[in-house]
């Protein structure tokens, strides 16, 4: 029995051949994907393994393709042929209710397996119906082959009979109703001078900008925000900060103030610190 790891070799050696290729490995009930493809980027393993997916079923010509969608371009189609199964183990695995899927990645320059993802499809009964007439065929890899020239990936996807979705996976993401933000308070009372407010002279030029800012709509910005983990620095003190270093010619928001915390060089600027405010949790209502 194949044991699979990620990070180790694909235990079935004959499919490390050093080629790009997706396989359906037949299992005693249902299949699996091997997905071997060169030059992986970060983004795609990130897709395969978190990212949501659409699983469809395209017939042509009695023969059965999956058509996995793991979105950003990133999708593959693979057909299946089950003319070659024996009585015996046909007619189990017709029979079979199973409909899980193991979908493995791996790099196919190294044959590491890079990632796994299990789905379950709606559509196994379908799948199955279309295999149940392979009984006797012999042109099932020549029509593939004519197939493939007359659809894309993208095309099967358009003409599926089938499909099942799945959501984004977050492993171990702890769930939030609320954005958490540090706290934005530029009138926070203060030992020595009572407030930040006062720190800063009437005329200064960062009283304007501040208004300006503060007329803003940053819910597209706060929208973006996630949760999760400690709390957030919010957007309104990235935008002051920027305005108040935009002179500079300096668009980091890193080096405007540090890229420790906002206090390295917010200290160092009575503008700044009165831009950023202070850096207690803040309960954002939205």
């Amino acid at each position: 029995m194949e044991v699979y790891q990620v990070g180790e070799l694909f235990p079935i050696e004959h499919y490390c051949t050093g080629k790009e290729q997706h396989v359906a490995i037949v299992t005693e009930n249902f299949f699996n994907v091997l997905m071997s493809l060169k030059h992986l980027s970060k983004r795609e393993k990130q897709l395969f393994m978190n990212g949501r997916l659409t699983a469809y079923l395209f017939e042509q010509k009695e023969i059965p393709f999956l058509v996995l969608d793991f979105g950003e371009g990133f999708s593959i189609d693979l057909s299946f042929d089950a003319s070659m199964f024996d009585e015996a183990f046909r007619e189990n695995w017709l029979a079979s209710d199973a409909n899980v899927i193991t979908l493995f990645l791996v790099e196919a320059s190294t044959g590491v397996l890079e990632a796994m993802r299990m789905i379950a499809v709606g559509f196994a009964d379908e799948f199955r119906a279309i295999c149940a007439r392979h009984v006797g065929r012999k042109d099932i890899e020549r029509q593939v082959r004519l197939i493939h020239t007359a659809f894309s990936t993208r095309e099967m996807m358009g003409h599926a009979q089938a499909c099942t979705s799945f959501g984004a996976l977050s492993y171990g993401k702890k769930s939030h109703s609320r954005v958490i933000f540090k706290t934005y308070n530029q009138h926070q009372l203060m030992l020595i001078p009572p407030s930040l407010n006062e720190l800063i002279n009437a005329d200064h030029p960062v009283r304007t900008t501040n208004r300006i800012i503060d007329q803003l709509d940053l819910n597209p910005l706060i929208e973006q925000y996630e949760g999760g983990g400690t709390s957030s620095y919010h957007p309104r003190i990235h935008r002051n900060t920027a305005f108040e270093r935009a002179p500079e010619a300096n668009h980091s928001t890193r080096k405007q103030c540090g890229q420790e915390s906002y206090s390295v060089q917010c200290n160092d600027s009575r503008p700044l610190l009165f831009r950023a405010g202070t850096e207690d949790t803040w309960d954002n209502p939205h």
